[in-house]
């Protein structure tokens, strides 16, 4: 006989908390699943779950664009560093604080946290074991408010950071002259979602009470690229002493060019001052550009757009694909939309619960969309294309009771205090069938000897038998008067069911075949 047992599959609950990602090939994604992370092969139709587990419910997760390393985060900033093909883990790590969004850059070589109102970099921990793999590259100015998401752009120069003070910064990775952060204004609420349009520096924002605005950048990232490298090397020509005289030069040309704009200016006021109606053009123009001059590049609001949700709903999460320009927002209603970008132009709208859309994503070849509801556990993989679901899976609402083994072991039935049997596959980790027909706590569940029956009791005082080929109700065993059920037993043949009551200490016998009670036994001994 064996002892040697180790841990295989979590069954019973496929999503609690925390942000959905997809993995590189968009086949699989992870599910943060209570403290653990399970796995679900969307081809293969196989799910696993990995055997470390955090101290707590995971918050949020991060893979390396190389697909070799995860960081999961629990509630209270104590992450752990994995490797992903052999499942291990490498290093723990305290944050010291909740980590609301985490995300490596596109070239996998920084790896970006929220921390409380500031943002910290740090560089990205490698796959084998290291004393110290978390190193701190930098750390960004505080904003007025708690940071909630972040966003790389596609060079992994600029980070763009959502606050809870309404207010949007894009912070750039490296000194730049002349390029200290921009602070990006025109939401009423918090900001849930900022992205990065692909190959671009253009960015949408997206608010707690629906609004998206699109920001537009007055350079691409080939423009930006090339100022870099200008700078770049200009600070090399500075340090070897080769650009000594034409620094003088230079300081003396931007001395004249400021008098004679300064000149301007006052030039321009006082002919303001004699034309009433130009006051209010020429100097707010005027001080707009000598801003913009100064500054290596910014953004500007190019458009704001509004969903137009029924009731009270808000934005609770979003996803963008940058490729296909396709943005996902699901709302505290149950529903989500799917636009197109920058058009704003709605593809699809769907209602897919009935408690709020906690986390979405897109699989890297925008076909699959991804949705966790934490409130009833579910998980969907919805193809928007055939409008099709590809997986469709929810854990029970509250607790799990019961549970029993089917006699070959390939099925595990459960019941919790949501009146739901389910039956999941052993195999594949998946739940195929779900039966609803009571109305009260499942207390005892049991398959007969075959393992084609299904037989429950409950505490709204039935006890049901459900046919596994058929997937229905087939038998309804009932009391002569109202009792809860407290267990369940079935003889080796299957032609009887006996269950005992909670509240009269009674024991009831039913024939399987016709339903009816024959025996009602109160004898104590």
């Amino acid at each position: 006989m064996k002892f040697s047992y180790a841990f295989s599959n979590l069954c019973g609950a496929v999503y609690r908390q925390g942000n959905l990602l997809f993995t590189n090939d968009g086949d699989s994604i992870f599910s943060p699943v209570g403290n653990r992370i399970s796995q679900f092969d969307l081809k293969r139709n196989k799910s696993w779950t990995y055997p470390f587990e955090n101290r707590k419910n995971v918050s949020c997760l991060a893979v390396s664009p190389n697909g070799l390393l995860m960081i999961s985060v629990d509630e209270d900033g104590r992450a752990l560093l994995v490797n992903l093909h052999r499942k291990v883990v490498l290093h723990h790590f305290n944050f010291k604080r909740p980590v609301c969004d985490i995300k490596f850059s596109p070239n996998g070589k920084f790896l970006a946290i929220t921390h409380s109102k500031s943002v910290q970099v740090w560089h990205s921990p490698g796959v084998m074991l290291e004393f110290a793999p978390f190193v701190l590259y930098r750390t960004f100015p505080a904003q007025y408010d708690d940071a909630l998401c972040l966003s790389w752009s596609d060079d992994s120069n600029f980070l763009a950071v959502g606050s809870q003070d309404t207010s949007c910064r894009v912070y750039s990775l490296r000194h730049i002259h002349g390029y200290h952060y921009v602070n990006l204004t025109a939401h009423r609420s918090a900001i849930l979602s900022c992205f990065f349009e692909h190959k671009s520096l253009n960015l949408y924002t997206i608010s707690k009470d629906g609004a998206v605005v699109n920001w537009q950048c007055d350079k691409t990232l080939a423009e930006m690229q090339h100022y870099m490298e200008q700078q770049l090397e200009k600070n090399e020509a500075t340090k070897d002493g080769q650009h000594s005289d034409a620094d003088v030069n230079d300081s003396g040309s931007e001395l004249e060019e400021d008098s004679e704009k300064g000149v301007s200016v006052v030039e321009n006021h006082q002919s303001s001052q004699k034309d009433d109606s130009n006051e209010d053009v020429l100097l707010p123009q005027t001080k707009r550009r000598k801003t913009h001059e100064n500054n290596a590049c910014y953004w500007e609001n190019s458009a704001k757009h509004l969903f137009n949700q029924e009731g009270v709903a808000e934005v609770s999460c979003a996803a963008y694909h940058g490729p296909t320009h396709l943005l996902v927002v699901g709302f505290t209603s149950g529903t989500f939309t799917l636009h197109e970008m920058p058009d704003f132009n709605l593809i699809h709208s769907l209602s897919i619960s009935q408690q709020k859309v906690a986390s979405v994503a897109v699989n890297s070849s925008g076909e699959w969309l991804a949705f966790g509801c934490k409130g009833v556990g579910q998980l969907l993989v919805w193809e928007w294309q055939s409008e099709s679901y590809i997986m469709r899976q929810q854990g029970h609402h509250y607790d799990m009771n019961v549970l029993a083994y089917s006699p070959d072991g390939q099925l595990v039935a459960t019941g919790g205090d949501d009146g739901k049997v389910k039956v999941w596959n052993t195999t594949s980790g998946f739940c195929f069938v779900t039966f609803t027909e009571h109305t009260s706590a499942v207390t005892a569940v049991t398959f007969n000897h075959t393992g084609q029956v299904v037989v429950s009791a409950s505490g709204d005082g039935t006890v049901r038998a459900f046919d596994m080929h058929r997937y229905r109700n087939f038998r309804t065993f009932a009391s002569p008067r109202p009792v809860q059920f407290a267990s369940l037993a079935l003889d080796p043949s299957g032609e009887v069911v006996s269950a005992g009551s909670l509240d009269t200490f009674e024991i009831f016998v039913w024939s399987m075949q016709t339903g009816k009670l024959l025996e009602v036994n109160c004898q104590y001994y």
